[in-house]
């Protein structure tokens, strides 16, 4: 009976006995893949999250600026503008312009911040519609530099004058020859996170009666 069940136990398959090098090495192949694809997807979900709360951020920072743009247009005084504004016939000695040198330009201008460039508030009245592009200020969102830039236009037809047309871009800083001084590429890539566009008119504008 002894000798029945030892040649038994001898002629059992080494399979039956554990697993073989083969399977330990299927094992270990998908349990890295597991791994990786975790791995990945944690890092791609890291990425986004930095992305989302690095646009939120510039978004909130350009709706601030834009409120204190609204509040220097509701703090304009007569000291600020030309004499009998309501009757000027030229454009650029309207409202929009000079809610733009006025209370933007030299506001930035004395408190040191950069600037790129800005027309004077005597532009002729056959110009096209200008543009001042304006660093606005330079600050970390999520450990990385952004660059908040403020595009100003008046339009040159006098109906149309009293209303100051702004742009906002976020980006990574570039203080070589663009205009925005924000980094962009020959590819039409661009390092801008959020843009924003408004119209802000003076409150004074509407004491005018046409």
């Amino acid at each position: 009976m002894n000798d029945l069940l030892m040649k038994r136990l001898l002629r059992s398959s080494p399979s039956e006995s554990g697993f073989s090098m083969f399977e330990v090495l299927i094992s270990i192949m998908v349990t890295s893949a597991f791994v990786l694809g975790t791995l990945q997807a944690m890092a791609i979900n890291s990425y986004l999250q930095v992305k989302a709360e690095r646009e939120a951020q510039a978004n909130f920072w350009i709706q601030e600026d834009l409120e204190l743009v609204k509040s220097e247009a509701g703090n304009t005084t007569d000291g600020d503008l030309p004499d009998n504004i309501c009757k000027r016939p030229r454009w650029y000695q309207r409202f929009g312009v000079v809610l733009r040198q006025k209370k933007l330009y030299e506001k930035l201008a004395s408190e040191g911040k950069n600037l790129s460039t800005a027309d004077p508030i005597t532009t002729p009245p056959n110009a096209p519609p200008s543009q001042t592009f304006q660093v606005v200020e330079t600050r970390k969102l999520v450990n990385k530099d952004y660059r908040l830039v403020r595009i100003t236009s008046v339009e040159t037809k006098l109906k149309d004058a009293d209303m100051l047309k702004i742009t906002y871009r976020v980006g990574v800083p570039d203080d070589s020859d663009t205009q925005d001084r924000i980094k962009d590429n020959a590819d039409g890539n661009t390092s801008i996170i959020a843009e924003n566009y408004a119209e802000v008119i003076p409150s004074q504008a509407y004491n005018c009666s046409g």
